[in-house]
């Protein structure tokens, strides 16, 4: 490499860095002279004002290429630069962070990895124009809050109770629910006969049909639908969820929480330099073309309830007597 005897190497520089050095410092009285703007903005000069004939548009790429990897130039770009930026074809990945604090990325040993507060950080990134989505519905389920709601159409609920044993058994046989023999305890308790509080279709067609046991009625189907809400906001969340992870290419095997006790903590992952794209593109440009795609189901979510979920409802009801 040939260096010429008028550039003034700093000390304990190797000749490419005291050659930057040489370089911003060109880049830096150029643009001085010409806008009055903050370095901050030299960019966005350099990409839209100037005279070309000053100014050839290959020498002009070669300085944004130069300072775009420095957060002093790169951190107040807007939509419009990153635009112009595609436009030039300029690959401003990996040097500028993507808006706000939720979602961030970092280059590490040649891979891009992904660090997210929570799922609900994606909640800008669906695409809610054409959609019979709420941005207030996604934030919601994405953050674990009641939604209840949100959901137009009930799913499976019970005016008449005996028509549940078949449903509780098939809960039975998948796991324990210890709450129904609180419920027994209960039903003896006002008078109800032990033998037909030990037959689950017996016991629950006695409490349909007599008054008397109308708070137990009444705590066996609230029971039921609290369990049908969480088990339907349990599946709405999965579902999104799932929308998020194949829109991005993110892998649940390789998802890891990461306690920072000095720090925040967060979700981190890999993700593919598409993957980040698609975050500027929805992110920073607030393009529908980059958001994600998803489409509730016609009716309503219906989860399947579980042994766990149906007890600790059911419990919780019963308390309450």
């Amino acid at each position: 490499m040939i260096v010429k005897e008028s550039i003034n190497f700093e000390r304990g520089l190797d000749p490419k860095q005291a050659m930057n050095v040489g370089l911003e410092q060109k880049i830096a009285n150029f643009l001085r002279e010409r806008t009055s703007d903050s370095p901050a903005m030299w960019i966005s000069y350099l990409l839209t004002e100037g005279d070309e004939e000053e100014l050839d548009h290959e020498t002009r790429k070669q300085w944004i290429e130069f300072l775009i990897k420095k957060p002093e130039y790169n951190n107040s770009l807007d939509e419009n630069d990153f635009y112009e930026l595609k436009k030039w074809g300029i690959q401003w990945i990996p040097y500028v962070k993507l808006p706000g604090d939720e979602i961030q990325y970092e280059f590490k040993n040649g891979k891009y990895f992904l660090s997210f507060d929570g799922w609900q950080s994606f909640s800008d990134l669906f695409d809610t124009d054409t959609r019979n989505l709420s941005k207030d519905f996604v934030e919601a389920v994405l953050s674990g809050e009641n939604v209840e709601e949100y959901f137009e159409y009930d799913s499976v609920n019970f005016g008449d109770i005996t028509e549940m044993t078949w449903f509780l058994k098939r809960l039975l046989a998948k796991g324990k629910i210890p709450a129904l023999d609180d419920l027994k305890e209960k039903f003896i308790e006002r008078g109800g006969d032990p033998e037909t509080a030990n037959n689950l279709e017996e016991l629950f067609d006695e409490i349909e049909s007599n008054d008397e046991y109308e708070d137990l009625h009444d705590a066996i189907r609230f029971a039921w639908t609290d369990s049908q809400e969480m088990a339907d906001q349990d599946e709405a969340f999965k579902d999104l969820k799932n929308a998020i992870k194949k829109h991005f290419d993110i892998n649940d095997e390789e998802i890891k929480w990461v306690e920072k006790p000095n720090n925040y903590s967060h979700f981190y992952a890999p993700i593919s330099l598409n993957g980040v794209e698609k975050l500027f593109g929805g992110l920073s440009l607030n393009d529908s073309d980059y958001k994600i795609k998803y489409y509730p189901p016609q009716y309503s979510y219906n989860g399947d309830i579980t042994a766990e979920v149906f007890n600790d409802s059911l419990s919780n009801r019963l308390d309450e007597i």
